[in-house]
């Protein structure tokens, strides 16, 4: 017998583009799973690229080309030791710079970084001031030193402010507002340099030391040092003038940089699960029209079309549909990513670091690796239903019930691999310190795992429905459960999905309301004043900056307080990078705190840290694997000097950590008199409310100060709070979206495959009202079960990002508390989707009369 010729390939993808478009519904449904699982990861990738970039360039527009710098702590350095550094013969580059984070009601408020500089050492730092040809514009220097508080910002800036040279405009420094003049614009050279003076305020020295109160003194000394001169490093450092330090500049960005990736990491995973929910949409959907074309397989292989040719014509279609639904994905993410970065800006700006630059970056890698996840996933997702084309013999592939006894076949299969998966990563989880992608790749493996046990259990538990619901309903209640169950190829895949999406749901709840709770417990413990005070900041992640101390006289004796606390927040160098210290004089601080650990009772802990020692905070002692008993160095005027370590102690200002110290022993070490924040204790009977209305209106016209009274600062740390988890919210309920588009999808794939079944119960007398009712109790129980089966995955889900994602991410281990409303509320959503996504079946199926359904075949 000759063989059959091998058709050419456009033959068959002629025939799967027809089916396609023969069938717009079902094509439209697979493009949606796979729009929006690739948006969703498009646009968190996105606004990660955009937010690692803001970081860099926000960190690039102050470092420039330095590879160290010389501080002298907080206190700064005086300009007489740069004089000296500059007559030592060094013969290294060097620029002085004083820098600072301001606001401007000119220029929106928004966070820009107010930079000092020296115009004749900054040519090998910084190019902002200089043309192509590495010269600099004469007229911008005279305007530094003859126009009164003149500052410089890039061109864009000021057109998207409506500003122009000559202009005045107020900088909000350190809470007092400062006239200054825009004595010139910056042309940046390149899109690079563009994005890199957004946010950014240029002055000379002087103006920035005038307007920030450090006349006199220095913040820094930027460094160009060969690479590997160790002679250069020998001589620079024996040149130092006394109380001075030498840093790499890396030093100050790489704990800040790896914070925020871990955020961004979290972000990221979020997102892929959206594309995980997606996958069992395209199985589904790909399932069903294998199904629904068994017997055009079966004469295409009865005359002569290979297996082979019958798999590459499945794939041929998941790819098409793919490339589509990649490219709108693509489109939809860059949208949604726009909208993003601002939330994620503002997440980092609220914890980790201050970003000047919010520009939205579009990198090629995002979108490529947007679009190949949504090929990929496509492709993996129509594997099995193409190979099951494929592989059945013609007379088999025309069999209805083929499928469903495959899929009866494999559902132990399924179930024992699942939860051997499930299992395994579990294990790996609580035995292995995995890094943060390896951690979320083993919540993956537990939530996949669970997913694949689904079908198995579903079959297991509708036999007892019928049996329930019958008793209830009668042949309604028994039927329902039976078609769920006979028909385990469309609906498991679509439970599953569902699942996966409401026990992301039901663990992110859990997280969220524990680590808030955690939160309201913890203010309870260390709010113990009755007002609260601080300058007004560009940021809340930033050292805050001094009180005026003509204001902080005037607290010990304003009527009704009883006592005044002060603090002391600033950034001291160390060999860890940068750490925040806080130095407090409130002698009942060491009752005010929740502790990890302890050395001694709270009082012995409070003597021990008034005697020289310190506590460090949670995520601090995590990052740095630190505890009760070791010892933590901090830069001193001294040199590095060892504080034994007392408690490790709960703190949820910031993941960035922090070490507390007696204010006395810090202002003895550092020589530093200023004070950040204040706290008052008021006489019985005073009203907060009304102090904090006095204060302001009595220092505003001093200084801008930010008086909250206790149940102020309450609501306004929750409103941070909650304002950090807005993005985790949006990207939950697009998953959630997702497998509401698997169930419509498998109730459309079931009502084509039972038409002619529903045909004859209405011939035989089901009414409309019965039908609906069918419908609906099938989606019904659908989302039902896949909610069920989402509370235990969603607990072991919450367990897992609370015990060991949150502390290898930020530092934190948080306990988790159980409430029911996560629970019942994710319960009800799954129904309620699964019920909505019933709908349109239900209509369609009554609109059909018996004799049309009853002629389908």
């Amino acid at each position: 017998m000759n063989a059959v010729p091998s058709r050419p390939p456009a033959t068959l993808f002629k025939v799967a583009w027809r089916y396609l478009l023969s069938h717009p519904l079902q094509s439209l449904l697979m493009l949606l799973g796979i729009t929006l699982g690739v948006a969703v990861a498009v646009s968190v990738d996105v606004a990660n690229a955009s937010a690692a970039r803001a970081f860099d360039l926000s960190v690039d527009a102050v470092v420039g080309r330095s590879t160290h710098y010389i501080s002298a702590g907080p206190t700064g350095i005086p300009e007489q030791d740069y004089v000296e550094l500059r007559l030592a013969g060094l013969e290294l580059p060097m620029a002085p710079v004083v820098s600072q984070l301001v606001t401007s009601p000119q220029m929106g408020d928004l966070p820009l970084q107010l930079l000092g500089v020296d115009p004749f050492a900054e040519e090998p730092f910084r190019d902002y001031l200089y043309d192509d040809q590495r010269q600099i514009d004469p007229a911008l220097i005279g305007a530094f030193y003859t126009v009164p508080g003149a500052v410089m910002l890039s061109s864009d800036m000021a057109a998207a402010h409506g500003l122009a040279t000559g202009d005045s405009i107020q900088l909000d420094v350190g809470g007092v507002l400062r006239p200054a003049t825009i004595a010139g614009l910056l042309t940046p050279q390149d899109a690079l340099d563009r994005r890199a003076l957004e946010g950014l305020v240029l002055a000379d020295i002087s103006t920035v030391q005038e307007f920030s109160g450090r006349l006199g003194v220095l913040e820094r000394v930027d460094l160009i040092l060969p690479s590997g001169d160790a002679a250069a490093l020998a001589r620079l450092q024996a040149a130092l003038p006394a109380g001075l330090d030498l840093q790499p500049a890396e030093g100050r960005s790489q704990a800040v940089e790896q914070m925020t990736g871990a955020f961004r990491t979290n972000l990221t995973a979020l997102s892929l699960l959206g594309l995980v929910v997606g996958l069992f949409l395209i199985y589904n959907t790909m399932t069903f029209s294998v199904v629904q074309r068994r017997q055009s397989f079966g004469t295409l292989r009865a005359l002569g079309v290979s297996s082979r040719e019958v798999f590459i014509l499945v794939l041929g279609e998941a790819m098409l549909v793919g490339l589509v639904g990649s490219a709108l994905g693509i489109l939809l993410g860059v949208v949604l990513g726009r909208g993003a970065v601002d939330q994620v800006a503002q997440t980092i700006n609220d914890v980790f670091f201050t970003l000047t630059v919010r520009e939205v970056s579009l990198p090629a890698s995002s979108l490529v690796k947007g679009g190949l996840l949504g090929i990929v996933a496509t492709l993996l997702a129509a594997l099995v239903p193409a190979w099951e084309a494929a592989k059945s013999p013609p007379r088999r592939t025309m069999s209805r019930s083929q499928l469903e006894l495959i899929s009866t076949r494999l559902l132990g299969q399924a179930a024992l691999l699942g939860a051997l998966l499930a299992l395994a990563s579990g294990a790996l989880l609580a035995s292995v310190p995995l890094g943060l992608v390896g951690s979320f790749a083993c919540t993956f493996g537990v939530t996949i795992g669970m997913a694949l046990t689904t079908p198995w259990i579903t079959r297991g538990l509708m036999p007892w429905l019928a049996r329930l619901l019958g008793g209830l309903l009668g042949p309604l209640g028994r039927l329902a459960p039976r078609e769920v169950s006979a028909a385990t190829s469309r609906t498991s895949p679509a439970i599953a999905a569902l699942m996966v999406a409401v026990a992301v749901s039901i663990g992110a709840s859990l997280m969220v309301s524990s680590f808030r709770g955690a939160v309201i417990d913890w203010l309870d413990q260390i709010l113990s004043n009755d007002v609260y005070g601080s300058v007004a900041s560009a940021s809340l992640s930033e050292p805050a900056v001094p009180i005026n101390p003509h204001i902080l006289a005037q607290l010990d004796s304003w009527p009704g307080v009883l006592a005044v606390h002060s603090l002391r927040n600033i950034e001291i160098d160390s060999p860890y990078g940068p750490l925040m210290v806080s130095a407090n004089n409130n002698p009942n601080d060491g009752h005010e705190q929740i502790y990890v650990e302890k050395q001694g009772t709270e009082d012995e802990v409070w003597a021990a840290v008034q005697e020289g020692a310190v506590m460090i905070s949670e995520p601090l002692a995590n990052r740095l694997e630190l505890g009760m008993g070791d010892v933590i160095e901090l830069q001193t005027p001294g040199g590095l000097r060892a504080f034994p370590i007392a408690a490790v102690f709960r703190d949820y200002t910031s993941s960035r950590g922090n070490v507390t110290m007696w204010q006395p022993q810090y202002q003895t070490i550092w020589n530093d008199p200023s004070i950040s924040a204040f706290s008052l204790l008021l006489e019985t009977g005073t009203d907060p409310e009304a102090v904090v209305e006095e204060l302001r209106q009595a220092f505003n016209a001093t200084q801008f100060l930010n008086i909250r009274s206790n149940a102020g600062l309450r609501a306004e740390t929750l409103e941070v709070f909650d304002r950090t988890f807005l993005i985790s919210s949006a990207l939950e309920l697009i998953t959630t979206a997702v497998a509401f588009v698997g169930v419509l999808s498998a109730m459309l794939a079931l009502l084509l495959e039972k038409q002619r079944q529903m045909g004859v119960l209405k011939a035989i007398g089901m009414s409309l009202r019965q039908l609906w009712g069918l419908t609906l109790l099938e989606t019904g129980l659908m989302g039902l079960v896949a909610g069920l089966l989402a509370l235990p995955t969603g607990y072991f889900v919450a367990q897992i990002l609370l015990q060991i994602i949150n502390k290898r991410s930020f530092g934190w281990a948080l306990d988790l508390r159980l409430t029911p409303q996560p629970f019942v509320e994710a319960l009800l959503i799954a129904v309620a989707a699964a019920l909505l996504a019933g709908l349109y079946p239900a209509h369609r199926a009554s609109q059909r009369s018996a004799a049309d359904a009853m002629r389908f075949d």
